[in-house]
C-alpha cells in the first residue's frame, strides 16, 4: 500500500515537473532513463534552455564536434537535413523554450553556430526550427543577422541580439522590420552596441524611435547606455512602454555608445507621455534628469526602479537636490540606484573624458546631509550609491537613515569608492543598526573601518542579521584585528551568510582587489557561525529550563500557600 502511494505521488506530472526542475541538466538526462512516465517530463526540462546548439542539432543531423579545435570551422553538420530528419527531430524541437548563446558556452560551438545554420536553413520546415522558443540570447556569438531571424516565431517573447553594423544592405531599421514580421508577440527586446562596430546612437534614433510601433506588444525595452538620447526620449514618451533599461553584457565593456549623446538631455514631453512606464534607467547630468521628471508631463508618483548613472563629476549639492525631490515626489519609488563615480567604460573612453571627469581628488565627498531624506522614503526596499570617495557618514548615521526604512531589502553604501586616502568613518557595528531595524534585509555592502584596534565590538548581540549576501572586501582590514573581526561577525551573522566580492547591479565597474585579511575570514568565517549558532541554541535551552524551573518552584509555593491558607479556615472556630 505505502508503496503503491510513493510511486503514484512520483508519478504525478505537476509533481515531477516541481522535482526534476530543481536538478541539473545531467541529473535529468538519468531521469528520462527511469521509466516511461519520467521520459517525457525530464526531457522537457533537458532541452527547456539550450546553451549549446550543437548538442541540440545533432539530433537532426550528424555533427563532427573536434575535441580541441577551437576554429570558426570546427563543428560541421554532415549533411543537409531531409524531411524525414525534421520530422524526427520536431518532438524535441518543441521542448526548446531558451537559446542562451553567451560568453561562457562552448567557444567552439559560438564559433561555428553560423556554418550549422546556413546547412539548416536550405530544409527548415516553414513554422520555423524551433517553435515553441520564447526566449533568445545570441550576443556571445558573432552570428549575423540573417540567421538570428531563422530563431524568430510568433510565439517568441523576448530576445537579446546585437545592433546590425553600420551597413548599407541591413541594418537596424531592416532587423526591427523583421522581427515585426516574424516575432510579432515580442514584449522583451534587448540591444547590445559597439563604438568599434561604428554604432553611435545618432545612427540609429529614427529606428529606435520606431521600435514601440511596430511591435506593438512590446514592455520592455534594454539599450546601451548612452543610446537614451534626447531624441530618442521623445519618439518613445508615447508609446507604452513599461520599462526602459540597460542592457547588459558582462564580458563586452564596450556595450555603451558615445558619452557625447547624453551630455544635454532636454526632451519636450507631450500629455501622457511615459503612460505605463514604471522602470527607468537613464544615463547624463543631475539637473537633467531631475528637470525632465519634474516636468507635469512625467510620471514622476509611476515610477517604481530607477538606475542612474551620470556622466560627469556632480556636486554635493546637486546630489542632495536630486535626491530630495525624489523623496518628495517619487511616492512609489521601491528601488533606487546611483552610479555617481566614472565606469570602466568612461575612463576608457575617447571622448575626452577630462573634460566631463574632474580628478578623483577634486571630486566633493557625500555626507549624511546628502543622504538625510531617503529616511523619508518609507516604501523604499533596495538603494544603492556608488561614489568616488567613502561617505562622510558614522554609525549614528546609518542609524538614522535605517530606523524608517523597516522594509529594506539591499542597502548597498559605496563598498568601493576609488579614493581610500583615509579611513571611512562607518564601522562594522553599523550591521547591529541594520540587523535592529531592517528584517528583511538580504544584501549589505559597505565600505567600514575594520582596522583600528581601538574598536570596542559588543559580546552580546540580540538581534543578529538573517542569512545576507554581505560585501565588506574593499574595507581596510589588518592582520591585527582580523581575529576581533571574525569573532564579531560571528556574533552578528547567522549560518548561511555569503560573503561576496560585489553585489553591484553595475557590472561595468572596477572590481576591489582581494585583501588577504578579508580570505582569512571567509575561509573561517562559516565555522565560525555553526558553532556560534549551537551556543545561541544550548543558550535557548538552558534559559527554558531555567524557566520551567522558576514556574515550578512558584507553582510549589503557590501551592503550600494555598494548601496553609485551607488548614487555618478549617482550624479557626465557628461563631
Amino acid at each position: 500500500m505505502e508503496k503503491s502511494a510513493v510511486w503514484k505521488a512520483l508519478s504525478t506530472p505537476e509533481l515531477l515537473d516541481n522535482i526534476f526542475s530543481r536538478l541539473s541538466r545531467r541529473d535529468n538526462t538519468r531521469n528520462a532513463l527511469v521509466c516511461r512516465n519520467w521520459a517525457d517530463p525530464a526531457r522537457d526540462h533537458v532541452w527547456r534552455v539550450v546553451e549549446t546548439p550543437c548538442q541540440l542539432f545533432k539530433n537532426l543531423a550528424p555533427i563532427q564536434c573536434p575535441s580541441k579545435s577551437v576554429h570558426s570551422g570546427a563543428h560541421n553538420i554532415s549533411r543537409i537535413p531531409t524531411q524525414a530528419d525534421w520530422r524526427k527531430f520536431r518532438p524535441l524541437a518543441l521542448r526548446v523554450r531558451a537559446v542562451q548563446v553567451t560568453a561562457y558556452s562552448d567557444t567552439r560551438c559560438r564559433g561555428s553556430l553560423s556554418t550549422i545554420l546556413s546547412d539548416i536553413a536550405v530544409s527548415r520546415p516553414h513554422d520555423g526550427i524551433l517553435p515553441n522558443l520564447r526566449y533568445v540570447d545570441l550576443v556571445g556569438t558573432s552570428l549575423p543577422h540573417g540567421y538570428v531571424t531563422l530563431f524568430l516565431s510568433s510565439n517568441l517573447t523576448s530576445l537579446s541580439s546585437c545592433i546590425p553594423g553600420d551597413s548599407a544592405d541591413y541594418g537596424l531599421s531592416d532587423f526591427l522590420e523583421d522581427l515585426s514580421m516574424t516575432a510579432p508577440n515580442l514584449q522583451t527586446l534587448s540591444l547590445v552596441a559597439s563604438r568599434n562596430r561604428g554604432n553611435r546612437v545618432t545612427t540609429w534614433q529614427t529606428a529606435l524611435g520606431n521600435v514601440a510601433t511596430l511591435l506593438p506588444h512590446l514592455t520592455n525595452l534594454k539599450l546601451p547606455l548612452y543610446f537614451l538620447t534626447t531624441t530618442v526620449l521623445e519618439a518613445l514618451s508615447e508609446s507604452r512602454l513599461s520599462s526602459l533599461e540597460f542592457s547588459e553584457t558582462r564580458n563586452n565593456m564596450d556595450n555603451a555608445g558615445d558619452v557625447r549623446d547624453v551630455l544635454t538631455l532636454t526632451p519636450e514631453l507631450k500629455a501622457n507621455a511615459f503612460s505605463s512606464l514604471r522602470r527607468l534607467s537613464i544615463c547624463g547630468s543631475l539637473p537633467d534628469i531631475g528637470s525632465m521628471m519634474s516636468t507635469e508631463n512625467f510620471p514622476v508618483n509611476s515610477i517604481t526602479d530607477l538606475v542612474v548613472r551620470t556622466v560627469l563629476a556632480e556636486s554635493e549639492s546637486s546630489v542632495r537636490a536630486f535626491i530630495a525631490f525624489l523623496a518628495e515626489r517619487c511616492t512609489s519609488l521601491s528601488c533606487l540606484y546611483f552610479l555617481l563615480m566614472p565606469s570602466n567604460q568612461s575612463l576608457n573612453d575617447t571622448a575626452e573624458p577630462s573634460i566631463v571627469w574632474v580628478d578623483d581628488e577634486e571630486q566633493e565627498p557625500l555626507t549624511m546631509d546628502t543622504l538625510r531624506p531617503l529616511s523619508g522614503m518609507r516604501q523604499l526596499q533596495r538603494f544603492s550609491i556608488l561614489h568616488t570617495h567613502p561617505l562622510e557618514v558614522d554609525d549614528d548615521d546609518v542609524h538614522s537613515l535605517v530606523q524608517n526604512l523597516l522594509n529594506l531589502r539591499r542597502l548597498v553604501l559605496n563598498p568601493t569608492p576609488r579614493v581610500r586616502s583615509r579611513s571611512p568613518r562607518l564601522t562594522l557595528l553599523s550591521l547591529i543598526h541594520i540587523a535592529n531595524h531592517c528584517p528583511r534585509i538580504h544584501s549589505i555592502a559597505l565600505y567600514a573601518d575594520a582596522a583600528t584596534p581601538l574598536i570596542t565590538y559588543p559580546t552580546l548581540i540580540h538581534t543578529p542579521l538573517p542569512k545576507v549576501y554581505l560585501q565588506l572586501g574593499a574595507s581596510p582590514l589588518t592582520n591585527i584585528t582580523r581575529t576581533e573581526v571574525a569573532k564579531f561577525l560571528s556574533r552578528v551573522l547567522r549560518p548561511g551568510v555569503v560573503l561576496k566580492t560585489t553585489i553591484s547591479v553595475f557590472y561595468d565597474i572596477p572590481f576591489p582587489t582581494t585583501n588577504p585579511a578579508w580570505t582569512w575570514i571567509t575561509e573561517r568565517l562559516p565555522l565560525l557561525l555553526e558553532v556560534r549558532q549551537e551556543e545561541r541554541l544550548l543558550q535557548k535551552v538552558r534559559q527554558e529550563e531555567f524557566e520551567l524551573q522558576i514556574q515550578t518552584q512558584t507553582q510549589g509555593e503557590q501551592d503550600t500557600q494555598d494548601d496553609n491558607d485551607n488548614g487555618d479556615s478549617e482550624g479557626s472556630p465557628s461563631r
